[in-house]
């Protein structure tokens, strides 16, 4: 499993439609179930595109002794949420409500199905570090909401 396409793999695995396994959507395109993104994607943000973003990008990567054999690779991966206030006339409550829904719902993919912790033969194993939510300041600018962890 390589360094470089870990975050195209995970990024896979948070697009892919597992409704039937029990883990809802994240893609608002996937069937009658609508997840709260318009965009799914590894690296970096958009500021052109519209709707909510989810994006994964690269944290720290560790390299640990397996056995004193041969070395594992740790990816430490973060994904980055931007949420747009649907509109001026709606109330801050709503947008937070449904914020929070979908970070629920980003947990969920992240922590996977119950017997499988590779995220369906991604990695090696996932997850095994505790999930960190860090809020961010939110752009007036640009309407944005940015959550980072």
């Amino acid at each position: 499993m390589s360094f470089a396409d870990a975050l195209t793999r995970e990024a896979a695995w948070l697009r892919a439609d597992l409704a039937g396994d029990g883990l809802l959507p994240l893609l608002d395109t996937v069937g009658d179930l609508s997840g709260p993104f318009q965009t799914v994607e590894a690296y970096g943000r958009r500021l052109d595109q519209r709707g909510h973003q989810l994006f994964v990008c690269r944290d720290p990567y560790v390299e640990r002794n397996a056995g004193n054999v041969w070395r594992e690779g740790v990816h430490g991966i973060a994904l980055m949420i931007l949420w747009r206030q649907q509109s001026n006339a709606s109330r801050a409550e709503i947008d937070q409500l449904a914020l929070d829904e979908a970070i629920e719902r980003v947990l969920d993919r992240v922590r996977g199905l119950p017997t499988d912790h590779t995220h369906g033969g991604r990695f090696f194993s996932v997850a095994e570090d505790a999930a960190t939510v860090r809020p961010g300041k939110p752009m007036p600018r640009w309407g944005w909401d940015g959550l980072a962890g």
